[in-house]
């Protein structure tokens, strides 16, 4: 299934059908008849005027009811050879269309997707997928995996079929699909209304082309205005034609907004890009008209994109969907209505009862400061709250479940936890509100109109007036750090109203070391080293996981391998970690080792690189670029470094003290010789996280210079006993 469905299927509502209701199938088994049964008000009403709350339903059938899970009925054999004929010229058109991609895994023939609303508030999504085989990686197109939630919504196979190489069209069998519980996502996520029907097209090979089409319908929504159509145009593969519609009933608006739509494509001519401004309806990106659907009228908006190159990978670039032509849509004009909804009801969820109130009192008894109490239930939650996800409704997915629930059962999901952390707050006094958003790993969104496309929760606090945001999933940050993909996004505070940007916090904050280095290096090039580093943000966080994970008696080994990673034969002598389990303590990580003939010798010269200094930066690797550089977050490290040499060492040549800055990044070496040792502090800072294809070649240039630098080393000449004497005499007389 193309990518940009898996995104899609998290976040919309869906499919089209026009057919009346034939029956309600209530959990305890028995069956209404209900042939024009209407949803609203959280139930169904039959036509006898009878009442079902939607929480007794389990499955609401159109229709032919194993067809309608299932497939449509099986087609004619005139409708079989059109069918045939119709794959045979769309896998001529795919064949064509692959020799411009050499070397491409497969073609993205027909790429249909189709959003309705319909007038008594259900929505419905069709998709329509014809697919060309060309490499073993794509074969998995066979394989259909459609869910949906029992008493919600419904999936139904429309057709799905393969054309073999050789010329035949083989048609999935309605009577091979099966449906089931969903696979849960390991032990953390569970929804226990969510079903998937499963199945797999027959004669799918190298050289086949693949077509299905299927329907997803939400019978029952929670909210009718919770319709947020949207649709990405360009993948891993060529695609010749991507097709979105979206209906709604004549006179109903729609407010929506492309993405990209005009991101550069294949190569036209300069006469080609003129005309296609001057013809007739190729200047908005989408044509609106009517449709009629079984006697009702729909406003029809379509958008489409022919002949489009997959996307080009570049090292460190966005997600795909932040940069490929994209459409947005929603029926809701402002925040306001989606602010009233969800913040209502999260303030509803945030009661602190006896228990939360002697809780928060009892693990604050002992704080001093406002800081040392919110660290302390920030830290509880992180701890003692497993992450636990239980959906099965807008109300526990959106606004999590009450505070005291969550802290009664153990377990939540971000949202939950949030809300816990939040009444927790409160009973201090403390400001605080869940606030909704989209981790940076999977590309930045800016609505224009309200569509929530979001896929984590986190705390917002106010401290004398000003933001400060936490995420109690995490059990590896301390306070105050935030999660990295956290950062740069926008956060959607409904209680207050609010969607603000998540600031980039400075690099020592967000990604931080600081190392203190003494390191002895004796006549015969080996060294001993000891290194004392403390971490902040990303860093910490990172080593602190990773070491949880580690039994005592494994450390050690863990430990040499690291340093079997800095230089080829290391010794481990010594090393100390404090407690992973401690979040209220900083991590840090001492160790001594040492490096036998680890300068190496050029005649009389030796030739010492300081370990760990030279870096190498795989984002520079292309000469241009089309995508910004993004990173999880900015990051900082600071090195302070005592070399400590033997008499029979003289210095040659150290790098020169240099500088190198940028608008994103900066860095530094100072080199000092006093005495006997070598002083060498080493700075580097990247502020932001975003370089954007403009700013790359003096950035790329910047980073060049700093690799340059780091590969320099330092030269000591060895002395003869004659001269090492004369040396030291030296300094005595001074």
């Amino acid at each position: 299934m193309p990518d940009h469905l898996r995104l899609l299927s998290l976040a919309v509502f869906a499919p089209l059908l026009a057919i009346s209701a034939e029956k309600l199938v209530l959990r305890d088994g028995r069956e209404l008849p209900a042939d024009s049964a209407t949803f609203g008000n959280d139930r169904f009403t039959l036509p006898d005027g009878q009442a079902v709350d939607r929480n007794n339903v389990s499955d609401w059938w159109l229709g032919d009811a194993a067809a309608a899970r299932t497939a449509a009925p099986a087609a004619t054999k005139a409708e079989d050879e059109e069918a045939r004929q119709r794959l045979y010229e769309l896998r001529t058109r795919g064949q064509e269309f692959a020799r411009d991609f050499p070397g491409c895994r497969g073609v993205y023939i027909m790429d249909e997707g189709t959003f309705v609303f319909t007038p008594d508030g259900r929505n419905a999504y069709r998709y329509h997928f014809v697919g060309l085989v060309l490499s073993e990686d794509v074969l998995d197109w066979a394989r259909l995996t459609l869910g949906f939630s029992e008493g919600r919504s419904r999936q139904r196979v429309i057709a799905a079929r393969s054309l073999t190489p050789d010329g035949r069209l083989l048609t999935l069998d309605p009577a091979s699909i099966t449906v089931g519980s969903a696979p849960q996502r390991g032990d953390v996520h569970f929804d226990p209304n969510s079903r998937m029907i499963a199945a797999t097209i027959p004669g799918v090979e190298v050289g086949s082309i693949v077509e299905y089409e299927y329907e997803y319908e939400s019978y029952a929504p929670e909210d009718w205005r919770l319709f947020f159509p949207g649709f990405y145009f360009q993948m891993d593969l060529p695609t010749c034609e991507s097709t979105l519609r979206v209906q709604l009933p004549k006179g109903m608006p729609l407010y929506h907004w492309t993405d990209n739509w005009d991101a550069p494509g294949p190569k036209r001519s300069l006469l080609t890009r003129l005309l296609s401004k001057l013809i007739p309806g190729t200047k908005k990106a989408h044509v609106k008209s009517v449709v009629t659907v079984d006697g009702t009228d729909y406003d029809q908006y379509e958008w489409r994109k022919r002949d489009v190159p997959p996307v080009t990978k570049e090292p460190y670039m966005p997600p795909d969907n932040e940069v490929v032509p994209g459409v947005h849509a929603s029926v809701i004009k402002d925040w306001e209505y989606l602010d009233k909804l969800t913040g209502s009801m999260q303030l509803e969820r945030m009661v602190a009862t006896p228990e939360i109130r002697e809780l928060t009192e009892k693990l604050t008894a002992d704080c001093k400061t406002r800081d040392e109490k919110i660290a302390v239930l920030y830290h509880w939650v992180q701890k003692n709250i497993r992450y636990i996800s239980v959906k099965a409704s807008l109300s526990s997915g959106w606004t999590g479940h009450p505070a005291a629930e969550t802290l009664a059962q153990g377990y939540g999901d971000c949202t939950d936890k949030s809300i816990l952390l939040c009444t927790m707050l409160h009973v201090l006094g403390i400001e605080a509100e869940p606030a909704v958003l989209r981790t940076n790993d999977t590309g930045d969104f800016v609505p224009k109109y309200p569509v929530l496309s979001c896929n984590h929760c986190i705390t917002e606090i106010r401290i004398d007036g000003k933001p400060l945001y936490l995420d109690s999933t995490t059990q590896d940050h301390r306070y105050p750090s935030l999660r990295a993909d956290d950062h740069d996004v926008i956060a959607y505070n409904f209680v207050r109203g609010e969607r603000r940007r998540v600031p980039i916090p400075p690099g020592g904050l967000a990604d931080g070391k600081v190392s203190t280095e003494t390191m002895v290096l004796d006549r015969d090039g080996n060294l001993s080293v000891t290194s004392r580093n403390a971490y902040t943000g990303l860093y910490e966080a990172r080593l602190r996981g990773g070491w949880k994970r580690v039994p005592d008696e494994m450390r050690p080994k863990i430990m040499q391998q690291y340093l079997n990673g800095i230089a080829p034969g290391a010794r481990l002598k010594d090393f100390d970690i404090p407690d992973p389990q401690e979040l209220s303590v900083q991590f840090h990580l001492n160790y001594d080792f040492e490096l036998p003939h680890y300068a190496v010798p050029a005649g009389n010269l030796r030739v010492f690189q300081i370990p760990s200094r030279e870096r190498s930066f795989g984002e520079t690797s292309l000469d241009t670029r089309r995508y910004p550089i993004v990173y999880t977050t900015s990051e900082a490290q600071d090195r302070n470094i005592e070399i400590l040499l033997p008499p029979e060492y003289r210095i040659v040549d150290i790098p020169a003290a240099r500088r190198i800055r940028h608008k994103h990044v900066t860095y530094s070496e100072d080199w000092e010789v006093r005495d006997d040792k070598l002083l060498v502090r080493i700075r580097f800072e990247r502020s932001t996280r975003r370089v954007t294809p403009r700013e790359y070649p003096k950035y790329r240039h910047a980073l060049q210079q700093i690799e340059e630098l780091t590969r320099r080393p330092v030269y000591f000449e060895l002395l003869k006993a004659v001269e090492v004497g004369m040396q030291v005499g030296g300094d005595l007389a001074e």
